[in-house]
């Protein structure tokens, strides 16, 4: 059964806070039919969490409601198949896009030439515009905070993803720095990219069991949490410096102007420039990157230990 916990906490708040909210699973967790509750519209954030079958497949949603279409992440990385060509973005009444470069590529370029776009910016970096509140649930609440933040795309066609690569390592620097607060923020499908695998020719190199001990370990540890749920605002405003192969994160990052070490496949693109949209160059070039364990190692105790931040704001 699907674990919604956190989904039905969020929704008890909403009601609490007087929001007129309706409960859309059943008693076994699975979505009910949209023609139980009728809505006008429909939104939705991720187009490829959108393999459902019966009720809820794509295409009967797309035909029989206004669909808006809200990316969950920035459009960053040079992927306009996926950001602009994908059936039910552009069978949607409403595209939300989140910056000109976007925009305007879509106009120039997608099968649509943008006429279900809306240039709205990135409204969830609105709460960089909220006063910084204490992050709970550190072990060492006074103490500096370190966010390790790996992609979900471990050994896929890109070769962006780098937690094979660099996930011991980081565990080490947690076991190193013992008054430093790590927190460990995986993509949400992560765990599950490496569960599905595991039985197929793709299969990753990491098992489930060794990412199910790796995750225990940082647990367990006395001053590693992990954080699982989709927010990160309120916890980027909390940390020192973060660790991350996430390109949604590139631009979500930007605004702390504190030093982000980026984590680089060597077996990814040859001129990673070249993967992402020409204005997150300045981006990466603003952010330490880095290819091997012992660039980790080196630039973190530079930049984070010793303070040696030379691209300080």
């Amino acid at each position: 059964m699907l674990d919604l916990t956190a989904m039905r906490q969020y929704y008890e708040k909403l009601k609490n806070d007087w929001f007129n909210v309706i409960w859309g699973y059943d008693k076994f967790n699975y979505p009910k039919d949209l023609q139980d509750d009728c809505p006008d519209i429909v939104f939705f954030n991720a187009p490829y969490l959108l393999n459902r079958s019966g009720h809820q497949l794509p295409s009967r949603i797309t035909t029989n409601y206004l669909t808006c279409y809200l990316p969950y992440g920035m459009h960053v990385s040079n992927e306009p198949g996926f950001h602009f060509e994908n059936d039910y973005i552009t069978a949607c009444w409403l595209h939300f896009i989140d910056t000109r470069q976007a925009f305007d590529y879509c106009a120039k370029n997608a099968c649509t030439n943008g006429a279900n776009t809306v240039l709205s910016g990135y409204p969830m970096l609105d709460g960089y515009a909220e006063p910084r509140k204490p992050f709970g649930g550190l072990k060492l609440p006074e103490n500096p905070v370190v966010v390790y933040a790996p992609h979900w795309s471990v050994e896929t066609w890109h070769n962006t993803a780098t937690f094979h690569i660099h996930a011991a390592k980081i565990m080490e620097l947690l076991t190193a720095n013992p008054t430093v607060n790590f927190v460990y923020k995986p993509h949400s499908r992560l765990a599950p990219e490496i569960h599905v695998r595991e039985n197929r020719p793709d299969r990753t190199s990491v098992t489930y069991a060794d990412y199910q001990e790796y995750c225990d370990n940082w647990r367990n540890s006395p001053n590693g949490i992990i954080v699982e749920d989709s927010s990160f605002i309120d916890l980027f405003k909390n940390t020192d410096c973060l660790i991350t192969d996430r390109y949604t994160f590139l631009t979500a990052w930007l605004p702390t102007d504190k030093p982000c070490i980026f984590l680089m496949n060597p077996k990814g693109p040859k001129d990673p420039y070249k993967y992402y949209y020409g204005f997150i160059k300045p981006v990466i070039d603003s952010y330490y990157t880095v290819h091997t364990n012992d660039e980790l190692l080196d630039t973190f105790n530079s930049v984070f230990i010793a303070g040696k931040d030379e691209k300080a704001a």
